[in-house]
């Protein structure tokens, strides 16, 4: 049996395109992969250490107070 060159017409055939074509595809899919993991990665470091949870509860009270100090004024305008 001959050796089959990554271009040969058996691979092709059997693959649907060449060896070097596969290659290109595995490496764009881990460099895919990768940038996901990355991402996830960070997401999970900010949420339990830079305090992810703890700024958005106080961003909500902060928001519950501007609300409450809104309906407590005699700010409304006329007709409102």
């Amino acid at each position: 049996m001959a050796t089959q060159l990554p271009h040969s017409p058996e691979i092709i055939a059997q693959y649907g395109f060449s060896q070097g074509h596969l290659h290109l595809r595995g490496l764009l899919l881990g460099g895919v992969l990768a940038l996901f993991a990355i991402c996830f990665i960070a997401i999970v470091v900010e949420e339990l250490f830079l305090g992810g949870r703890r700024r958005r509860r106080a961003e909500k009270a902060y928001r519950e107070q501007l609300n409450t100090r809104g309906k407590d004024s005699d700010t409304t305008l006329p007709g409102q």
